[in-house]
């Protein structure tokens, strides 16, 4: 298992993913010294499921923000249990009222392999098969697959 703490291998991970989905993708890594991002990235993490669950029990300590120029964003986290690779979850987009996630079922983030090129490989899956899309003002959409209607509740 790796280091969760003080890991350069999610930042090359991230930069490997973003090279590797199709469209134009940028990688941005946050690190512990950046509790203040790390805190509000953490509210916008758009995930019921694996994620949610991970992050109920380990705050993040570092991510990577991967982001197109539409405006959607997706996060990318370490995994805390017993296997190498990466979490993945859409990101809700910034500035959004809760009005706008109502029926927009809730995503959920994704495990992945430990290899970032079939990372890429089942990250581009995902987003083609999307049927989540929240339109912001910006035109900027939210790619994932979803499988419950729960409307977002809270910050965002």
């Amino acid at each position: 298992m790796h280091d969760h703490v003080n890991s350069e291998r999610l930042a090359s991970y991230a930069d490997v993913l973003a090279d590797e989905l199709p469209d134009t993708w940028t990688s941005t890594h946050l690190t512990g010294d950046a509790k203040d991002d790390l805190a509000e990235l953490t509210d916008r993490i758009w995930d019921l499921d694996l994620v949610a669950a991970l992050l109920a029990e380990h705050p993040l300590q570092q991510a990577a923000v991967l982001s197109r120029p539409d405006g959607a964003q997706l996060v990318l986290i370490d995994r805390h249990d017993e296997r190498d690779g990466f979490l993945l979850a859409a990101v809700a987009p910034h500035a959004l009222p809760d009005e706008a996630y109502r029926g927009v079922p809730e995503p959920n983030g994704i495990a992945l392999t430990d290899d970032p090129f079939l990372g890429a490989e089942q990250v581009a899956a995902a987003i083609s098969s999307s049927a989540t899309t929240v339109r912001s003002p910006r035109s900027g959409t939210t790619p994932w697959t979803a499988s419950s209607p729960p409307s977002r509740t809270g910050s965002s």
